[in-house]
């Protein structure tokens, strides 16, 4: 019975089962951006092409965009990185190479926002001595991710939308109310002065009329 223990610990050692999978990262994949939707695709495009990677494909109908596969630097035998986290191998298995790519999801949303999200994909070759054991999913840690978005904050922070020179904008004229005065009552007044008072064309008067 101890025989048959030993025989199958040395068995999962060789194979190389007994490997510590990746830990579950928790990293920042997607932000909300308060611009419209075509301002996002030039400055993703531009941040890859400085890095690590470069777009392979967009595709502005459905809101993808594609980089193309690339090699994920590693510090050390154990291809320890900081990009991605593979686990840790036991036995006589070892990673030969390690490969990511991403997919950027870009979203519209009200309000003139717009949503980018990362999708990372890193998978590592597994090998037992030079034998090719297949494929292994591997975590990101969040590196190429939390540059983007630190790059598209930075380029979008003061993003005014221009408006076209042959665009011209129409105002609505807005009428002011009319405002009636209110009507005057203006009242004729006639006035006869007299002339003063004579006694001798009075008594001119009175000596005229017949007796």
């Amino acid at each position: 019975m101890r025989k048959k223990i030993i025989l199958f610990s040395l068995l999962v050692l060789i194979t190389g089962c007994a490997t510590i999978p990746p830990v579950q990262q928790v990293i920042q994949s997607e932000e909300t951006f308060l611009v419209p939707y075509d301002a996002v695709w030039d400055p993703i495009q531009s941040f890859f092409a400085t890095g690590v990677t470069s777009v392979e494909s967009t595709d502005k109908e459905i809101g993808l965009l594609t980089t193309k596969e690339f090699t994920v630097p590693y510090e050390g035998f154990k291809y320890r990185s900081k990009y991605v986290d593979c686990g840790e191998l036991a036995g006589l298995t070892v990673y030969r190479k390690m490969i990511g790519k991403y997919d950027i999801f870009i979203s519209k949303l009200e309000g003139k926002k717009v949503s980018v999200k990362a999708d990372a994909n890193y998978r590592a070759a597994l090998y037992s001595g030079t034998e090719f054991k297949g494929w292994v999913t591997c975590q990101s840690r969040g590196y190429i991710e939390k540059l983007l978005f630190d790059d598209l904050r930075a380029k979008l922070k003061d993003y005014k939308e221009a408006v076209p020179q042959d665009q011209t904008i129409e105002v609505e004229a807005v009428q002011k109310p009319e405002v009636t005065q209110p009507q005057t009552r203006v009242v004729s007044t006639c006035v006869h002065i007299l002339p003063p008072f004579r006694n001798d064309v009075f008594d001119k008067l009175a000596g005229s009329r017949p007796q």
